[in-house]
């Protein structure tokens, strides 16, 4: 009998000696956890568990003994952290870490306690055994059940890649911007919102004539700003660098705005052959009403060439002739060059402008030919809109546009097409393509015109 007891005292001391170590493993283990690798949730889990690996690699516990235990509820605990950093990839490195020192504290105080007191039976050893088993299978069956969900909603949305996101705000929510899908869409009637979107923007983006026309302002801006100069005595019209400095910029801004009229003429007449084709009855119609607005035009047709001899031959054949005046307001003469305009043989060999250009008694005014140009190009610009977008596939396209609309239930935000899978926990925010306010506003608005008339 005393034998037993002996042998039962130097069990109870091995033992107790073991979960000593064990704890003492533990309390370095967590020590050692800040500074392992990783810089995501699941790289630091993973260093985390070839750590406890080493350790009952080289001095296991003895089995079913307290110190086994702390072993498995320290493996239990990480498992159930990378578990977490798998199923939701927020989950950053140090929250996992955080939720790990936090777990593995109370495994630490529950082992000190069976020091302090008296360690657990066997008897309850194996019941938690079971209990950390049982966790496990609730784990994993848990990890299974999202991944078949996360599966399922992934072959959902790659099945149903269109619709509408809306982009809005939250105050109550961190985030710049959030994004929800209001509806979605069958391919066909992504298509077909689509293409009558890209239309219409294309048909905006291409206004060639709020080009020529900002530019225009532009070029009177400069006039304008210049003459104010003069007029506050800025500068000395007697240093001549000075006034060169202005006439420069002025030259400058003018060729700015010619060249956005001859741009205007090419890139319409390469627009509309895009479209319809070269030599096509809608090509020739725009090539006509250029050729119609040259002949017709007075201010058009020498804009052209006066661009045309400022680019190629000598800035002077536009003049600037600047005055200031003691007791009256400053002035800017701003004229065409007869003598320069006869150097150029685009004017000089056709006999109609050589004859027009011979019977000028004085250099035309710049600013009077721009003047008179506004009111011939904006009929040029609809004539050409209405061959380039018929007014029929407009109004079709801006009904299309409209529905579109209607799909975002009159919610204020971000409208954006969708055009990929989305919405998942994986897949998250979807790609899409943002819809320009300009467009959807066109659309209503063509709707009212149309309306109206």
């Amino acid at each position: 009998m005393a034998d037993d007891e002996v042998g039962n005292d130097s069990a109870d001391q091995e033992a107790e000696t073991d979960l000593t170590r064990w704890i003492g493993w533990l309390d370095k283990y967590m020590a050692d956890l800040p500074a392992l690798p990783g810089e995501k949730a699941l790289d630091f889990c993973e260093a985390a568990g070839d750590l406890w690996q080493r350790a009952l690699t080289e001095q296991p516990p003895k089995p079913d003994s307290a110190a086994a235990l702390v072993l498995l509820e320290v493996a239990k605990n990480f498992a159930q952290v990378m578990m977490a950093a798998a199923l939701d990839e927020r989950v950053t490195r140090d929250a996992a870490q955080a939720s790990l020192l936090g777990a593995l504290e109370g495994v630490r105080n529950d082992a000190r306690s069976w020091l302090d007191n008296e360690a657990p039976t066997a008897e309850a050893i194996a019941a938690r055994v079971e209990a950390v088993k049982a966790t496990f299978k609730q784990a994993q069956d848990a990890a299974a059940n999202r991944i078949a969900e996360d599966e399922a909603d992934d072959e959902y949305a790659r099945a149903h890649p269109y619709g509408a996101i809306l982009g809005y705000q939250d105050p109550a929510v961190e985030a710049d911007i959030i994004f929800t899908q209001v509806c979605e869409f069958t391919e066909d009637d992504h298509n077909r919102y689509a293409e009558a979107y890209d239309r219409l923007k294309r048909q905006l983006d291409q206004d060639l004539f709020s080009y020529v026309s900002d530019m225009s302002d532009s070029f009177i801006d400069v006039v304008c700003s210049v003459l104010r100069e003069i007029q506050d005595q800025t500068f000395s019209l007697s240093n001549m660098e000075e006034p060169h400095k202005r006439i420069r910029r002025i030259r400058s801004a003018l060729i700015a705005f010619t060249s956005a009229v001859h741009s205007h003429q090419d890139q319409t007449l390469y627009q509309v052959k895009q479209k319809f084709g070269d030599g096509s009855d809608e090509h020739l119609a725009v090539k006509k009403l250029f050729n119609d607005i040259y002949s017709d035009c007075f201010a058009y047709r020498w804009l052209i060439e006066l661009r045309h001899m400022m680019l190629h031959v000598n800035m002077d054949a536009f003049t600037v002739s600047m005055t200031a005046r003691l007791h009256s307001d400053a002035t800017i003469e701003l004229g065409m060059s007869r003598y320069w305009m006869s150097k150029s043989s685009g004017v000089m060999k056709k006999a109609y402008k050589r004859t027009e250009l011979e019977a000028m008694t004085e250099d035309p005014s710049v600013l009077d030919m721009i003047k008179d140009l506004q009111p011939a190009f904006g009929p040029l610009q609809d004539e050409i809109d209405a061959i380039m977008y018929p007014a029929a596939e407009v109004a079709e396209d801006a009904a299309t546009v409209r529905e579109l609309i209607k799909r975002f239930n009159g919610r204020r935000g971000l409208y954006a097409l969708q055009t990929g899978p989305g919405f998942t926990r994986r897949y998250r925010t979807p790609s899409f393509s943002q819809l320009d306010p300009r467009v959807l506003s066109f659309a209503d608005q063509y709707e009212t015109s149309e309306q109206g008339t």
